[in-house]
């Protein structure tokens, strides 16, 4: 077995080294897995479990993958473990039998958590996972703690990318193409249990009690049937655009395009957001903390357009198949992160640039492209 550097998705080289020695050693001693764990062939599988326990928009464009496994395998049960923050995306998913939360240590944007409170939710995942009894489950992020985790649990078919270490603890491992969007990352763990993929595309469905609260939200603060959504704030500075560009993106869509403008985030945008608004001297809506992760997507669902940078409701946008200008920074991979979708159009400004290069005029013209 050939280890390369290249082989790892990590930027420091220290991590690098140890993964790989850990791979080196673990691949010495992975001969006798082979008796202990016999690979299944895909016809006798009947319990099947995906595994995504990182963020809203990686979770999303995970769920390209559903279809198409249903489909393969329409009597199989087929359970999704999802980050506690991503159980609304996916809880009604008819392609599912059961969406189960969890909330890991190491994906907490909340906490810094320790050594032990990460020991701890690995052991709490490996019973989780022993409890489904499950033939086969596939790690669709590729990582080395679920990747542990499945093994321990002593899944037979284990399916991920080794791309962070534990490539000998998987059944299957298909190459992993670098440069390709992570909805075809996604694609190929399943094709390894004989999914045929013809057109496949992320799926949010959204409750009839939450459409139902969705039009109640939008009533309540008088928003009409046409109208605009800007997502203007996230997590990460490097993916923000300047807030008085965004100004004057509200007002161009008030003025100039004369529809409403609603504005959403977390409870905790709500100041910026309503400086946003001030700055732009028109009336808008601010929808900041009221709404929940699927009622939020039930407002962008009705929206006539989405733009907003690159966060979790970007992903939202596409996988309900909304007109979206997704403002991206150059500091990502846009050719694997990007939202994706028919309907999609990305503004980036370049590789290694940040969104300060982008200027308001640039935006107005991808929004008269589309809404003109």
């Amino acid at each position: 077995m050939v280890l390369t550097m290249k082989k790892y998705v990590f930027k420091k080289k220290r991590l690098v080294f140890l993964i790989t020695v850990f791979d080196f050693v673990g691949s010495l001693f992975s001969w006798p897995l082979k008796f202990l764990y016999p690979k299944k062939k895909p016809e006798t599988i009947s319990r099947i479990l995906l595994i995504r326990l990182d963020h809203v928009g990686d979770v999303i464009m995970s769920t390209v993958v559903l279809r198409p496994l249903r489909e393969a395998f329409p009597q199989a049960r087929i359970d999704f473990l999802v980050a506690n923050w991503a159980y609304d995306m996916v809880k009604n998913s008819p392609y599912l039998d059961r969406v189960i939360p969890f909330k890991p240590a190491w994906f907490d944007r909340e906490r810094c958590p320790s050594l032990c409170a990460q020991i701890k939710d690995l052991l709490a995942l490996i019973k989780i996972i022993k409890n489904g009894d499950y033939d086969a489950a596939v790690d669709l992020k590729g990582d080395l703690r679920q990747i542990i985790a499945l093994f321990l649990a002593g899944v037979t078919y284990r399916i991920s990318y080794g791309i962070t270490g534990g490539g000998f603890l998987l059944s299957h491992h298909p190459e992993y193409h670098r440069g390709c969007h992570e909805t075809e990352h996604n694609l190929d763990l399943i094709k390894v249990l004989g999914a045929v993929i013809e057109k496949a595309k992320a799926d949010l469905f959204v409750s009839v009690a939450a459409e139902k609260t969705t039009e109640k939200i939008l009533k309540e603060n008088g928003i009409p049937e046409r109208f605009v959504v800007l997502h203007v704030l996230s997590a990460h500075n490097q993916k923000n655009w300047q807030n008085e560009k965004f100004s004057h993106l509200v007002r161009y869509i008030g003025v100039k395009k004369g529809l409403a403008v609603v504005l959403i985030g977390t409870d905790r945008d709500k100041k910026i957001v309503d400086d946003v608004i001030a700055e732009a001297d028109i009336h808008a809506v601010n929808l900041c903390g009221k709404t929940d992760l699927e009622t939020l997507a039930g407002v962008i669902k009705n929206a006539a357009l989405f733009v907003g940078i690159d966060s979790g409701p970007a992903h939202i946008a596409a996988g309900c198949d909304v007109p979206a200008i997704i403002l991206f920074s150059g500091m990502n991979d846009r050719c694997q992160w990007a939202p994706h979708g028919d309907l999609v159009r990305v503004v980036y400004p370049g590789d290694g640039k940040d969104l300060s290069s982008i200027d308001s005029e640039s935006v107005f013209r991808v929004l008269d492209n589309i809404l003109d």
